[in-house]
């Protein structure tokens, strides 16, 4: 059982929701299920997408390809227990091209919250009524210590109807002290709706693109609940994440197409290599995220070098090569890239191909 804080016209109190399966007959242990979320949202519009594993099995890897239907991606996030599970991807041909990794297995392990969410954007003119499916194509896969799992998916659905959506939560990732204001964003709130959240807040607003929280306490905003139920009985449900903006632009076209899931444990200190050798189109980047109330500096090095320095504001992010972050230094095999932040912040690393399009993320050394 979950406890959840649930407001209704701003006074808080408590409500239950089980998040577990139904009693049924225990799946063998190298098949992993997945349900895929079925939703009602507008057009134009946002929906989330979660998945949620029907039993627990640790994922270390995944590969998803997922056609998004004439969608939109919005963004994407992971959840694991510990909070190293990190994921990657890119949109090409209306699919969408998406791989997790963690190392320690906690992602999956957990059934609380959905281990991956995708955020899509509807766009504008899709007749009321259409019901588009969300399945993952053959090729995808899950696998654990033992190996690949058997994998079985309960496809989703989005059909397109009503106002109510959710886009955003500002700040949606981060600690954050009491008397922060945080800003759900979304389409067709109306006077009297009812939000469930596990988050304590002392005020709510309701406008009919925003509802503006203001903490009760000291909250960690990663992977929160927040329902939304109008009168009317249409209903929305969103698990915040990060959002960070870009502080600027890649300097490689796949960079600037890619998702990316950063993981929700911080650190200040990380190290990335030996590189091992690549071809012309391959190339190491780097995805740093700070989601602190306040800034952190950055330095990175290679090898014994000078560092090169960088400031993250809050709620903000870099993503480019290691060689562009090093003001263009050549990087080459057997080489070792320091970071080193004056803050904890959301690092990890990517492997980047531009001749297969894809981008494959991996955890560096804490």
């Amino acid at each position: 059982m979950k406890a959840l804080a649930t407001t209704l016209l701003g006074l808080p109190f408590m409500t239950s929701v089980l998040w577990s399966a139904a009693t049924r007959t225990p799946l063998p242990p190298n098949v992993v299920e997945v349900g895929i979320s079925s939703a009602v949202a507008p057009s134009p519009g946002t929906v989330q997408l979660q998945f949620k594993l029907t039993e627990p099995r640790p994922i270390m890897s995944s590969g998803t390809d997922m056609p998004l239907n004439g969608f939109t991606g919005n963004g994407i996030a992971v959840w694991s227990p510990d909070g190293m599970a990190c994921g990657a991807g890119s949109i090409s041909n209306g699919i969408l091209h998406f791989t997790t990794v963690d190392p320690t297995g906690s992602l999956g392990t957990g059934l609380d919250y959905p281990y991956l969410t995708v955020t899509l954007g509807i766009p504008k003119g899709v007749p009321v009524g259409t019901a588009m499916p969300f399945n993952w194509a053959p090729t995808a896969s899950i696998s654990g210590p033992g190996g690949t799992y058997s994998a079985v998916v309960k496809p989703g659905s989005v059909t397109v109807g009503g106002s109510l959506s959710i886009a955003d939560v500002i700040p949606g990732g981060g600690t954050y002290p009491a008397g922060t204001v945080v800003r759900t964003i979304g389409t067709g709130f109306l006077r009297g709706l009812r939000l469930s959240t596990p988050v304590r807040t002392s005020s709510m607003t309701v406008l009919p693109d925003e509802i503006v929280l203001l903490l009760k306490e000291q909250t960690t905003l990663d992977s929160q609940m927040f329902q939304v139920t109008n009168p009317n009985g249409a209903t929305a449900t969103y698990f915040s994440y990060l959002r960070g903006i870009g502080l600027r632009v890649p300097s490689k076209g796949l960079l600037q197409a890619g998702e990316y899931a950063f993981p929700s444990a911080l650190h200040a200190l990380a190290t990335i290599g030996p590189m091992a050798p690549l071809t012309g189109s391959q190339y190491v980047a780097l995805a740093l995220q700070n989601p602190n109330p306040g800034p952190a500096a950055v330095s990175i090095a290679l090898n014994n070098g000078a560092p090169t320095l960088l400031v993250l504001p809050s709620g903000t992010r870099i993503v480019d090569t290691v060689s562009q972050l090093l003001n263009g230094a050549k990087v080459s095999a057997g080489d070792v890239v320091h970071v080193t932040s004056t803050a904890m912040i959301q690092i990890m690393g990517l492997n980047a191909d531009d001749s297969t399009q894809r981008i494959t993320p991996f955890v560096p050394t804490f």
